[in-house]
């Protein structure tokens, strides 16, 4: 479950096992130097009981958070840097910059979220796939390594846009496929 401010509520009311805060507050305040507010948001939820997480689209965020050792039980990485600053645009484009800002998924972005994601060793480090509806063969080329560089504990999310065809199903039969032949 994602946590946010109301926290306390949150828990009294639903009971989760865990609480995540989301990857687009976590690089928020990364980006605005306030990163010790989420240090601190892990503190008090640990508090209350539950799991704590932390999500991101940054692999240096995990990499900050495992090198100052916060109390965290698993991290929700991206595989794609959906948050990179205009800057970080500029450079990862060679100049470019995209006419209609959106989601851009890069595929060298894969190489820094399998490093940075196979660092934390103590926790399960949870890694988001998530490809663009119309990227099919993205999806199918990037899975197969997901599954194989995952640890015991690990765990992977699929994000689907479902309104252009059944991803679910098509996500499903990837799995079965990539876990019953390789």
């Amino acid at each position: 479950m994602t946590g946010g401010d109301d926290s306390v509520d949150l828990v009294k009311r639903l009971q989760p096992l865990a609480l995540q805060r989301q990857g687009e507050v976590v690089d928020k305040a990364f980006l605005e130097g306030k990163l010790d507010s989420v240090k601190e948001w892990c503190k008090q939820a640990r508090g209350l009981g539950v799991m704590v997480g932390v999500g991101t689209h940054r692999p240096e965020i995990i990499a900050r958070a495992e090198d100052e050792g916060w109390d965290v039980d698993f991290y929700a990485g991206c595989v794609y840097n959906r948050v990179r600053t205009e800057q970080e645009w500029r450079q990862a484009l060679h100049g470019e910059m995209m006419e209609l800002p959106g989601d851009i998924y890069m595929q060298s972005d894969h190489r820094a979220c399998t490093t940075s994601c196979a660092r934390p060793r103590s926790r399960a480090s949870r890694s988001k796939f998530w490809p663009p509806a119309h990227h099919r063969r993205g999806r199918r080329a990037g899975l197969p390594h997901r599954l194989r560089v995952l640890k015991p504990n690990d765990g992977v999310f699929v994000g689907m846009f479902p309104r252009v065809k059944d991803e679910v199903k098509e996500n499903a039969e990837i799995v079965h496929r990539i876990l019953n032949h390789g």
